[in-house]
């Protein structure tokens, strides 16, 4: 059957991969996906939209409106309310292919920190699991 050291670490590495697949199907159920948010990093284009609600009880979340080719667009963004107005301005990047596919912060880097909390998080998880099966197994005996 094995050494129970071997079998925590299959048992936390099976942990790792399901909690990173549900994170990444999470991820790409979300707006922008990991797949638009490459679109936007690699072709995005930058615009200044308007802001046209604040609600700081929710998550700081302002919500912005922009127009592309005379077709007007909305977007929110969590965080994003922090000092901010009805009215005032704030940076956008959309995709030129689906305009209504935006995003309120600097685009640089933000699928790279997506794709690092995914890791760590699956990472802390699988750990947990790991040592949860060790602490379960040393005291059985």
């Amino acid at each position: 059957m094995g050494h129970p050291i071997h079998w925590s670490w299959r048992i936390a590495g099976v942990a790792w991969l399901v909690t990173f697949a549900v994170l990444v199907i999470w991820n790409n159920l979300a707006e922008p996906n990991w797949a638009e948010l490459y679109a936007l990093q690699r072709h995005g284009i930058h615009a200044a939209a308007i802001v046209t609600r604040v609600d700081t009880a929710n998550h700081a979340t302002c919500q912005y409106s922009y127009s592309v080719r005379d077709h007007a667009y909305t977007g929110a963004k969590e965080g994003c309310a922090g000092g901010r107005a009805v009215g005032d301005s704030v940076d956008i990047t959309y995709l030129p292919k689906d305009p209504s596919v935006s995003v309120a912060s600097p685009i640089n880097g933000l699928l790279r920190d997506e794709i690092i909390i995914d890791l760590g998080l699956s990472t802390f998880i699988a750990y947990g699991f790991g040592a949860g099966v060790l602490r379960r197994i040393f005291r059985s005996r």
